[in-house]
């Protein structure tokens, strides 16, 4: 009869174990898991906080851009709203993007200055436009070729 018992209780015990073990690789697995979406949810929130900088940026320099080749106003141009998004890029963009930038911003400030004629200031800003949507475009991976 002694005997029997710790076969049992070995059977019990073996039991235990197996399922603590299997409980804790479960927990591993599942919170391994957890980790790896919760960063590829990161990566992707910050993707799309980027692009949103990046449009919001390019649309508010090429509407600088058009205003001054179109000869209007700067007092009617939204220079503010252009500097906010040049500044929000500046954080999220990557060193060619801000250097693009940096080169960019005066631009729209002597665009703000000259109220006589601006259209070069404009053809200006559009060429380096350019370069910068292109530096963007080669950041998040976007080839059209």
């Amino acid at each position: 009869m002694k005997n029997n018992n710790w076969v049992a209780i070995i059977g019990i015990v073996a039991s235990v174990v197996g399922t603590l073990l299997g409980a804790g690789i479960g927990a591993f697995v599942t919170m391994h898991q957890q980790e790896t979406r919760m960063e590829y949810e990161d990566r992707t929130r910050f993707h799309d906080i980027r692009l949103n900088v990046y449009s919001k940026f390019i649309l508010h320099a090429a509407n600088i851009a058009s205003d001054c080749q179109k000869g209007i106003p700067p007092d009617t141009m939204d220079i503010n709203g252009a500097n906010e998004s040049a500044a929000s890029l500046i954080i999220v963009g990557s060193p060619d993007v801000t250097d693009g930038i940096i080169e960019i911003a005066p631009l729209i400030l002597q665009a703000d200055e000259k109220s006589d004629d601006c259209s070069q200031i404009g053809n200006d800003i559009n060429a380096k436009l350019l370069e910068v949507v292109e530096a963007m475009k080669s950041e998040i991976n976007i080839n059209h070729e």
